[in-house]
């Protein structure tokens, strides 16, 4: 009995040991199996070279270092602020949006005054020097609303804020349009600055083709020297305000001016509704600058007759005068459609060609009593820019007439005075003119 049950447990025991060796064996095998195919797997699989290693090593290395971890940790704060940066109101727009359309506005100003010049200082007291200077002529610009009641820096305003709006409501973005607006208006003022100094002319729609026809890389010629360290302070300002602008864009909260969505304009009411309203303030804007463009010229227009409301008085003929008068942003869209006279109601090829005939039969009765023919003569016009008559100077006495001869033409012929539209640059136009008379 004793010995069937230590045969049993020893059998029992055999056979317990055969299995856990069986197990045993089993899972050796399955780790032989996986150690092989692993091996197998990195002999198939091409190794770096040495060099990418010793980098990859460190770059482990370094970003399980405590600095990394501690500057992962940073950004993802910073992250989390980011997304809960605050909205800037659209008040604080306006006020930003009124200080740069007036920064703009005396800017552009500025760059059609100099500074006098006097034969004798001494006897120029300082108020009439303070008042002539370049300060004095702004103060006089602006301050000539509540004395003279010629808001003209209010019209200066109202149209550059135009623009202005044009730039927002088309890029949606306040502080990147605002730097836009920024760089146009400087660049203007300065090449009014220059130009005027130059050719005493102020920039006006035909200086772009100037540029528009390739030559736009020669502009930097023409700046002189004492004028290049307004370029550069210029450029300078410029390079810090649109840093700053771009800046303030990135902490604002309010990605868009008007929401607007055009990858799924139709998702939702709120979304059609700002996706309107952004289209119907670039149609409304644009449309406005565009009429009061075209139209400044038009007499009984509505852009003339406001113009002329608050104070604007057109000189066409004399561009600097205009600019400094009325405003070079003024004086640049003036010229940009200039509308010299209206087309008579019944203008037409037959009504020329009437008028045509008439004034030839004229001409053949004049013609018949005459005894020399026009066409047998040789007829010179010289044009003197440096020629001028003394006498017609106020406040002076001449002993004698400093032109006999020329006096002694005048009256045997046809002669009179012509409006000269400007001197010193742009006589080549006025030349043209002539020929045409």
């Amino acid at each position: 009995m004793d010995d069937t049950q230590d045969n049993q447990e020893f059998t029992v025991e055999e056979a317990d040991t055969n299995g856990t060796t069986s197990a045993e064996s089993s899972q050796s095998s399955a780790h032989s199996d996986r150690d092989d195919n692993s091996q197998e797997a990195q002999k198939s699989k091409p190794s770096l070279p040495p060099i990418f290693q010793q980098i990859r090593a460190q770059l482990n290395t370094l970003m399980a270092s405590q600095t990394m971890t501690a500057l992962s940790k940073a950004l993802t704060v910073l992250h989390s602020v980011f997304k809960k940066r605050p909205r800037f109101p659209y008040l604080l727009y306006i006020m930003v949006m009124a200080i740069v359309d007036s920064a703009a506005v005396l800017f552009i100003q500025w760059g059609t005054y100099t500074e006098p010049t006097y034969t004798a200082p001494s006897t120029v007291d300082e108020t009439t020097r303070l008042l002539n200077s370049i300060r004095g002529q702004l103060t006089r610009f602006v301050a000539q609303m509540w004395m003279e009641q010629k808001y003209i820096w209010l019209l200066n305003f109202c149209v550059l804020g135009m623009v202005y709006l044009v730039l927002i409501f088309v890029l949606n973005r306040f502080w990147v349009a605002t730097a836009l607006f920024a760089i146009i208006t400087s660049v203007f003022a300065v090449a009014n600055h220059i130009k005027i100094q130059l050719r005493n002319e102020p920039v006006i729609p035909s200086d772009l083709s100037f540029i528009s026809s390739g030559n736009g890389g020669e502009v930097a010629s023409f700046i002189p020297k004492d004028s290049q360290a307004l370029v550069n302070n210029t450029i300078t300002m410029l390079v810090w305000l649109t840093i700053a602008c771009l800046l303030l864009q990135f902490i604002d909260g309010r990605r868009c001016v008007i929401s607007f969505h055009w990858r799924h304009p139709l998702r939702n009411t709120k979304t059609i509704i700002g996706n309107c309203t952004r289209i119907v303030a670039v149609i409304v804007s644009t449309s406005l600058l565009c009429s009061f463009t075209l139209n400044l010229n038009t007499v009984g227009s509505w852009s003339h007759n406001w113009a002329q409301a608050l104070g604007d008085s057109p000189t066409l003929w004399d561009a600097a005068g205009d600019a400094s008068l009325n405003g070079p942003t003024i004086n640049f869209l003036r010229l940009a459609n200039p509308k010299t006279m209206t087309k008579p109601s019944d203008y037409s090829q037959a009504t020329m060609q009437e008028i045509a005939q008439r004034y030839n039969k004229i001409a053949e009765k004049t013609n018949q009593s005459r005894s020399n023919n026009l066409t047998d003569n040789t007829m010179i016009m010289i044009l003197s820019e440096s020629f001028s008559d003394p006498t017609r100077v106020p406040g002076i006495t001449l002993s004698e007439d400093p032109m006999p001869d020329i006096r002694a033409l005048k009256n045997t012929t046809t002669s009179g005075l012509m409006l000269s539209p400007g001197y010193g640059g742009g006589t080549a136009n006025i030349e043209y003119q002539a020929l045409g008379l």
